[in-house]
């Protein structure tokens, strides 16, 4: 691995750290978020039940006042002493709040002066247990009493719609930390597997590529064969195979050197890869041996793609080490027949060894040469 792959992989594990820093943290917040909104919402109904209790209280003071009006005995005023202290103590814990809103505040210490009524509410139910018999202090009471009920069902409503915000609010803030969260896992996601896919891919293109020309290898092609040659079997179609060898390629490496050879390798294997079409698949199977496996290419089609490839190399001119270098090839074909007699039996093993007595034909007869399989041939071949 060079520097570059080196740095490459150190910036992903970076990033990688840091995403992962970044989940934890983000997911910690989302804890504090979530604990400091129970919070709120547990302070919230505090606050809106005591407030609520208050509304309750301020009835209640109007009950006792009633029924110790007409019978003042020590219970009656019990119980309208113990609601006036309760409604008083409730009132101090609401107004003493310290997280108390400017909006609740205004409406206890802002021209309604909530606070001042209650206050003096209060102060009237205690001069009831005093004076009982005063029917001024019970309309006053009862005047007030429908003023405060409404001014403490605004303290209510103020608490539940600032406790409803501070719930949207926390809830928006939740959801963008979670679709970070989420973000931030698909690119970890990425940086995992994307990494991972390319090297995959690098190796899988190791594994069926040959190292000096890029064509297929010989493993690759003959796994190719087999299942071109099981489709045709299936589907009852036909296709065609070459082998092309290079005329005196040994001159070659041994008049100007390996380097030369491999430069020739190189350049034989892109005429090849010119003159076939897309479909069709070329691989390098030997040393100067290459192999074209012809999709639904018949005979005659295979022999003239043959001699397209023999034509195209023929009139190559290769410069390598200020020498300039023609060559030849020569190639065999043998094509997968449609003939019932035939169809069940030919193997793959069949159309390479036949395309190979094709090429061997070729050589024999003054190389340069393409050559299709004939059953003679083979009859030739054995004698």
């Amino acid at each position: 691995m060079g520097l570059a792959g080196k740095y490459q992989e150190k910036m992903y594990f970076i990033t990688y750290i840091v995403i992962l820093i970044s989940v934890a943290s983000l997911s910690f917040k989302i804890y504090l978020i979530l604990d400091e909104a129970l919070k709120q919402q547990k302070k919230s109904a505090y606050i809106i039940n005591l407030s609520g209790r208050q509304r309750m209280l301020s009835q209640l003071i109007v009950v006792n006042v009633l029924s110790h009006q007409k019978n003042p005995s020590a219970k009656n005023a019990s119980l309208l002493e113990i609601s006036i202290i309760e409604m008083r103590e409730s009132h101090q814990l609401l107004i003493n709040q310290p997280s108390l809103s400017i909006p609740v505040k205004s409406l206890y210490f802002q021209p309604a002066y909530l606070d001042k009524k209650v206050i003096h509410y209060l102060s009237l139910a205690e001069q009831n247990l005093n004076n009982s018999d005063d029917i001024h202090i019970l309309n006053s009471l009862k005047n007030m009493s429908v003023d405060i009920l409404d001014g403490l069902d605004k303290v209510v409503y103020e608490h539940q719609k600032q406790s409803q915000e501070k719930t949207k609010k926390q809830h928006k803030l939740q959801l963008a930390m979670l679709l970070l969260i989420f973000s931030l896992l698909i690119v970890k996601a990425f940086l995992i597997f994307l990494p991972i896919r390319k090297r995959l891919r690098h190796y899988l293109h190791l594994s069926e590529r040959d190292s000096l020309t890029g064509l297929y290898n010989r493993r690759h092609f003959l796994q190719s064969l087999e299942e071109e040659h099981r489709r045709s079997l299936r589907y009852n179609t036909t296709y065609s195979l070459c082998m092309i060898d290079i005329d005196h390629f040994k001159l070659i490496n041994d008049q100007h050197g390996h380097p030369t050879g491999d430069a020739v390798l190189k350049q034989v294997a892109q005429a090849i890869e010119k003159v076939i079409r897309i479909n069709d698949q070329c691989a390098r199977i030997g040393g100067e041996e290459f192999s074209v496996l012809l999709i639904d290419a018949n005979e005659n089609e295979a022999l003239i793609s043959a001699e397209k490839i023999r034509e195209k190399i023929k009139k190559m001119h290769i410069s390598h080490n200020q020498h300039v270098i023609t060559m030849t090839v020569s190639i065999g074909t043998s094509t997968y027949l449609k003939s019932p007699n035939d169809l069940k039996k030919l193997t793959t093993k069949d159309m390479i060894k036949r395309a190979d007595i094709a090429l061997y034909i070729a050589k024999q007869s003054g190389r340069n040469k393409s050559q299709k399989w004939r059953m003679e041939l083979t009859e030739n071949t054995i004698n």
